[in-house]
């Protein structure tokens, strides 16, 4: 039994990043117009050879962003950023958060009555985000407050 070659161990791992990037894009209701070899040549463009060792989460990382936070992740609509760049240039285009108070309470309210996928497309938000509100994961302080029949404002 032979052991894999470096370029295997390198293909398998940068396949693994490409398909979680990938499935968090469609996970989130984003368009990827990215094939594996173009997506492997767009990051070797951008940080060069060893580009694995420098994208991740952190603040110091590099992402891959999409412009202004629209779109797809298309090689014409993303530009390279660490992931602090990109979470300021968020909040400076969006602010902190993606859904009103009024538009947090009417997805609680909702729940069980209109579909996740029909409330992301009238809030332009992935069926994600709405999911995360019935679940608790996001605006907490908003749920806690509807469920306790108290002002939202």
């Amino acid at each position: 039994m032979s052991h894999p070659t470096e370029e295997t161990l390198q293909f398998r791992h940068q396949s693994g990043l490409y398909r979680a990037q990938r499935h968090q894009a469609i996970k989130r209701g984003i368009e990827w117009h990215f094939t594996f070899e173009g997506w492997v040549a767009w990051w070797v463009e951008k940080l060069g050879p060893k580009w694995a060792e420098k994208r991740g989460r952190k603040a110091d990382e590099y992402c891959m962003a999409r412009k202004g936070d629209k779109g797809p992740y298309a090689p014409w609509n993303v530009e390279c950023q660490t992931s602090r760049e990109n979470c300021m240039a968020r909040k400076r285009t969006k602010g902190s958060s993606k859904l009103s108070k009024d538009q947090v309470r009417t997805v609680l309210l909702a729940e069980g009555k209109l579909s996740a996928q029909f409330l992301a497309a009238h809030y332009g938000v992935s069926r994600f985000i709405i999911k995360n509100v019935w679940s608790g994961k996001s605006y907490k302080y908003i749920r806690r407050r509807v469920y306790l029949n108290q002002d939202v404002a």
